[in-house]
């Protein structure tokens, strides 16, 4: 039972754990991944990174980090894509771009003040795929059991 365990750890080990999301296109303006850009206010530069995935059910969900000052990302509750039009709210504020061939352009609109940004794919921290390696991993069990029985 230890060995067919085993196997199936080490069969799983070359598979990929999570699939990343593929860097959009011009004719493909997929919302899903990493997205980031700068909010500037003054001399005040913001870095915001929403992270956009897709839920269960099909739908569009995530989280967003540098809106606020702290370290854990906040919830996404809404984000909706149109076409080639992004909105995300979250409880900070809204979200609204068109895509242009290379990011979303768009503003960014918390209380009464409204400030443009631009969102890229960062590919930088999408997560990569995890690949197999090219040369197969080989198993080296032992013929006797690990924990012999008393």
């Amino acid at each position: 039972m230890l060995r067919v365990a085993l196997c199936l750890a080490l069969a799983m080990a070359g598979a990929p754990l999570a699939a990343s999301a593929a860097a959009p296109t011009a004719a493909d303006p997929s919302a899903v991944g990493e997205w980031s850009g700068a909010l500037h206010r003054g001399d005040s530069a913001y870095r915001v990174r929403f992270h956009v995935q897709t839920d269960r059910r099909g739908g569009l969900t995530g989280t967003v980090s540098g809106l606020t000052g702290g370290a854990s990302p906040a919830a996404l509750t809404r984000v909706e894509k149109s076409g080639d039009r992004l909105i995300i709210d979250t409880a900070e504020g809204e979200y609204s771009g068109v895509w242009d061939g290379a990011a979303w352009i768009g503003s960014w609109k918390q209380a009464d003040m409204t400030l443009p940004l631009s969102l890229r794919w960062d590919g930088d921290n999408a997560m990569p795929r995890l690949r197999a390696s090219p040369s197969p991993i080989v198993p080296v069990l032992p013929a006797y059991p690990l924990n012999p029985a008393p």
